[in-house]
């Protein structure tokens, strides 16, 4: 496999086969109210996700593919995920929620077939509260990779380039004079710590030059190296963990970033605080849209850090406009959200602290860097508010839609509405 004709084609058949041949699942909706006389602009997005997918291949390969997919989905996994999503959840929706055995299946019929949806977003959503006309008012997670693909169908090499590679995303904001995080090392490949590099730093974070959703990301801290869930604190132990990082992937070193005192004290007044672990690092993802030469915000979460469980986080939704937290989405459970508004019900509206401190900084920070981006429709942005003020730590064009929608209430399609 060393010439590269042979590299490139055999790349090809792995995407391929990721992406098409071991998929389970459609790569976007197909709606039975796709053909309705008068739909609603949700269902027109993703009528046109669907139809437009794919974009990089010629017409006959949609074709190919569609059929493979649909076939594959309707004759065998959506009857598999069916039987396995209502036999583990039939009975917690009955009693948590009153949705009964019947209708419980009957809706998960109607999405799997009915629209290409697999059952795990009835969850994820919450869909047993919705109306069945107002389910495809959101954006699912199957068919995200075609949704952007269809939203931004210009996007540049260099957009891409800054969107897939962090180091490209500093230097891109560096030239715009937007606060990005400075490098301290970069690592390729195959590359192997030096016995000293350990020695010039205190504080470090080690991640993949591409990847997202932190990832192989690994903490640095005084002669700690924090793995996912493992603490290493033994000098050769930290250096294998490292190198055999390096080894599978290019690595970005960057200094540890802190988070701003303001923002600890406001988390610290939180009904959640107990479950905080503060020694984290606290992320914001804003999502922002440009359109006709305006960038405007559209959704935004605070992820705080679970101090029980390092890696995880439990993301709270922020209104746009103030940053204030919605206030159901203080809940970690079901329980802890009658506990929560228990608590609030009790103080006074001065004692409760909703507005995230920074939030005008942090939203003008974001809006600012995607005009440095505009052949780009939306961008998903991981930010910090740290000791020194607003930090992007990444964009994302292919951006999350969960945490902005779980709860119902501003499902994405319906915020986009005639966007596509």
């Amino acid at each position: 496999m060393g010439n590269p004709v042979a590299k490139g084609i055999h790349r090809y058949f792995q995407r391929l086969t990721q992406q098409v041949i071991q998929r389970q699942v459609p790569h976007a909706l197909l709606s039975w109210r796709y053909f309705q006389r008068n739909p609603s602009d949700s269902v027109r997005q993703h009528r046109q996700v669907f139809l437009k997918a794919w974009p990089q291949l010629p017409r006959p390969a949609w074709w190919l593919i569609a059929l493979y997919s649909y076939t594959l989905w309707y004759l065998w996994f959506a009857p598999v995920y069916i039987h396995r999503a209502w036999t583990a959840h039939r009975a917690r929706l009955l009693t948590d929620e009153g949705v009964s055995f019947w209708r419980h299946l009957a809706d998960l019929i109607a999405l799997a077939y009915g629209h290409g949806i697999p059952p795990l977003s009835y969850y994820q959503y919450r869909l047993y509260r919705i109306a069945p006309v107002h389910w495809l008012d959101f954006i699912f997670v199957h068919e995200l990779p075609q949704w952007h693909l269809v939203q931004s169908p210009t996007i540049s090499r260099r957009s891409q380039q800054c969107m897939l590679d962090k180091l490209s995303m500093a230097q891109a904001l560096a030239e715009a004079r937007l606060p990005g995080i400075p490098t301290v090392a970069q690592f390729a490949a195959g590359d192997r710590l030096s016995s000293d590099f350990l020695l010039k730093h205190t504080a470090l974070f080690f991640k993949p030059l591409r990847g997202s959703r932190k990832r192989g990301c690994m903490t640095f801290v005084g002669e700690t190296l924090v793995v996912e869930d493992q603490t290493l604190t033994q000098p050769n132990p930290i250096e294998n963990a490292l190198n055999d990082g390096f080894a599978q992937e290019d690595y970005l070193v960057q200094p540890l970033l802190m988070n701003a005192p303001a923002l600890v004290v406001w988390a610290q007044r939180l009904s959640i605080a107990e479950a905080i672990g503060f020694d984290q690092l606290v992320t914001f993802r804003l999502v922002t849209r440009y359109r006709d030469g305006i960038v405007d915000l559209l959704a935004a979460t605070i992820e705080l850090p679970i101090r029980e469980n390092h890696g995880f986080v439990h993301a709270l939704q922020l209104e746009t406009e103030t940053g204030a937290i919605k206030p159901q989405s203080l809940a970690l459970t079901e329980k802890h959200l009658q506990e929560s508004r228990h608590l609030m019900t009790e103080r006074s509206a001065a004692d409760t602290p909703m507005t995230v401190p920074g939030w005008r900084m942090l939203v003008q920070t974001v809006l600012a860097a995607h005009v440095e981006f505009t052949d780009i429709y939306t961008v998903g942005w991981d930010l910090a508010l740290t000791t020194e003020g607003p930090v992007v730590i990444e964009g994302n064009v292919n951006w999350d839609v969960v945490p902005h929608q779980r709860g119902g209430d501003r499902p994405l399609a319906s915020i986009l509405s005639g966007a596509l």
